[in-house]
């Protein structure tokens, strides 16, 4: 579900004063070290190790707290005909403990330390593992980090809980009615896309893989040609690259690259997929998803904008005046192939709110949007006042919508953590680590009319799949 945060121009000027105050200029012995800086904030190291793989470092001394992350480029297009779900098997399983430490050894660690080393796996385009530190733990941690990435324990008895772990998250999943419609409308989707690969596993993937093949996999993928490093902290890059190159430097190249996945197929036209979920009688759950096409990062920033004052018009249309759902919204998904959804959670009409959609957003299209008031007030508040027209022009709410979305997404990248993930996402997609600095600049420069044309292009008119899942009371 989509839920804004709305934030005052403080947070985001402060993260921007600090960024500048911490600008420094390194000089490194040992790898390559073209810089990367785009927008404000300290210089982007990028090494090498000896087998090729790019280690990225923002050195800062202003926190105590170091992150450093594991990234493997690629996830979808690498899974295994039934086997969905065992990349996330396999790095979740890493993080129970390795050779010389044991499962119970790690909890105890960690919690004393008040660390954190594990799997992220969420993503189609990317998967890895994580440490976040203290600096005055960072020996001791890495130590384990790194023993569970080269030498896992391949301990049977955690195997068996991983994979329950990952068998009930995804029976939960399954009886959440929204989560299984967006399941069952991606298997449709993305047809033979490297998309299609369900890298949470269903039920009967997850059930059959084995622990010889989690162990074959872990091989074929552990690779130079997957693997870059990010880390944001108190580091000595150098130092740092040394450690690595020690322990990461001799992992093998598999020789067959890698590829990102290519863009989606654009759908010929609409179509509707219905579902009969018993289990939710009287309310049915909608959600639409249409292909995106390669676009310059000057459309992308229109349409980011778009979306968000789109959100706040979907709600007036579909929720406000028609009284057809409890929460309506849309989202871009800023993958390498791109695409986007319509949502609409609990609702007792799934076959008129297609109609609704798109009165909302005919009404952007032709240049208006909800009025909000100056400093972020309630988006829906003229909406309260009988007879009072709730939308305005464009340029009249831009400003607001820009300013709470510039500033979300720095406060989104207030810790070490984040900005690893920041980096990393920049290098992978853009082959620029610091091409996310650059991102407010170009939402800044957005105008209304770049947000209609945005919206005819990308939106308006564009063929969707719907899926309607419910009770077979409002479904059949």
């Amino acid at each position: 579900m989509n839920v804004k945060r709305i934030f005052t121009r403080k947070g985001m000027m402060i993260w921007l004063i600090l960024g500048l105050a911490l600008k420094n200029i390194f000089s490194l012995a040992t790898g390559e070290i073209p810089s990367a800086e785009i927008g404000s904030g300290p210089e982007i190291l990028t090494l090498t190790l000896d087998n090729g793989i790019p280690l990225l470092v923002q050195e800062s001394d202003t926190s105590s707290v170091r992150a450093l992350k594991l990234f493997l480029k690629g996830q979808a297009q690498y899974g295994e005909p039934g086997k969905d779900g065992i990349e996330k098997m396999t790095l979740s399983l890493l993080a129970h403990g390795s050779e010389n430490y044991s499962w119970e050894e790690v909890q105890t660690i960690l919690h004393e330390k008040s660390s954190a080393v594990g799997a992220f796996a969420e993503y189609f385009d990317y998967s890895g593992f994580s440490l976040m530190t203290l600096d005055k733990y960072y020996g001791e941690i890495y130590d384990l980090f790194r023993d569970e990435i080269l030498n896992p324990s391949w301990d049977a008895d955690e195997f068996g809980k991983v994979k329950n772990g990952l068998l009930m998250a995804r029976t939960q999943k399954e009886a959440d009615p929204y989560s299984l419609a967006s399941q069952i409308l991606s298997d449709e989707f993305f047809g033979s896309h490297a998309y299609q690969t369900d890298i949470d596993g269903s039920l009967e993937t997850l059930d059959t893989i084995t622990l010889e093949d989690v162990k074959a996999y872990y091989r074929s993928s552990l690779t130079a040609d997957r693997v870059f490093f990010v880390a944001v902290g108190n580091f000595d890059a150098a130092r740092l690259r040394e450690e690595l190159n020690r322990d990461f430097g001799s992992l093998p190249l598999s020789g067959k690259g890698y590829t990102p996945v290519p863009a989606l197929i654009p759908l010929k036209e609409s179509r509707l997929i219905k579902e009969v979920f018993d289990d939710s009688p009287g309310l049915a759950y909608v959600r639409g998803n249409w292909v995106l096409p390669e676009m310059s990062r000057e459309d992308k920033a229109a349409l980011d904008l778009a979306l968000s004052l789109l959100d706040d018009i979907l709600f007036q249309v579909v929720r406000t005046e028609n009284s057809a759902c409890y929460s309506v919204w849309a989202n871009l998904y800023d993958f390498q192939a791109k695409y986007a959804c319509f949502g609409v959670y609990k609702t007792q009409v799934p076959f008129e709110v297609e109609d609704m959609i798109k009165d909302a957003v005919d009404i952007l299209a032709s240049g208006r949007c909800v009025y909000t008031s100056p400093g972020g007030a309630d988006s829906h508040v003229a909406a309260s006042f009988e007879g009072a027209d709730p939308y305005v022009p464009i340029d009249r709410a831009l400003d607001f919508y820009k300013s709470q979305f510039v500033t979300e997404f720095y406060t989104d990248q207030q810790t070490n953590a984040s900005i690893a993930e920041q980096i990393g996402k920049s290098y992978l997609y853009e082959g620029d680590p610091a091409a996310f600095r650059s991102e407010s600049d170009y939402w800044n420069r957005v105008t209304a009319g770049d947000i209609v044309r945005a919206v005819n292009l990308y939106v308006k008119d564009q063929p969707v799949m719907w899926i309607a899942l419910g009770g077979g009371d409002v479904i059949e």
